[in-house]
């Protein structure tokens, strides 16, 4: 199949679908609909959305999907969002975690006072969701009832999403 459906079509959407939820859980007023900001302000949270990240070193993989800084707490969490065919799910994983490793090392150097969580959200492209994903929406502050109920639509978004690409790719009308 075609990657350049690939994005907007799947994984831009269970992206999306979490970060609003996150935000929504921050008690912030906003339309569903609307495309996350590029840095978004909230109290003491900063939302960081497809921001590129300059270190000291260069560093190919310096644009995570997400970041979120929790100024109070002194916590940067970093999220990637994936959603491979479900055989591949464990490799993405960790050529994930391996990718934004050196990113975490150099932030840690450059914020020596934070402490920084990564977080792959990794949904299968027909729907499968590896046990680990559970503990790391807890990781996000979400409760058992929000990680649920999250979990299933990114199911549904992720399954949406590989219809869509199918009948794109086989060039069948897209209702």
């Amino acid at each position: 199949m075609s990657s350049r459906y690939y994005l907007p079509m799947r994984h831009d959407i269970v992206a999306k679908a979490t970060y609003n939820t996150i935000i929504r859980n921050k008690n912030v007023k906003r339309s569903l609909l609307q495309e996350p900001d590029r840095i978004f302000k909230h109290d003491n949270d900063e939302f960081w959305w497809d921001v590129p990240i300059k270190t000291s070193t260069n560093i190919m993989h310096n644009k995570p999907d997400m970041v979120i800084w929790n100024h109070s707490e002194k916590i940067c969490t970093i999220a990637e969002f994936s959603c491979p065919a479900d055989i591949n799910i464990g490799k993405k994983v960790k050529e994930k975690t391996d990718n934004y490793g050196p990113l975490i090392r150099n932030l840690q150097m450059m914020y020596q006072n934070y402490n920084f969580k990564f977080i792959p959200i990794i949904i299968g492209a027909m729907g499968y969701i590896p046990k680990t994903l559970n503990r790391y929406l807890k990781d996000l502050e979400l409760n058992q009832r929000q990680s649920k109920h999250l979990m299933r639509v990114l199911q549904c978004l992720s399954i949406s999403g590989t219809v869509k690409i199918c009948k794109k790719f086989l060039k069948f009308n897209i209702v």
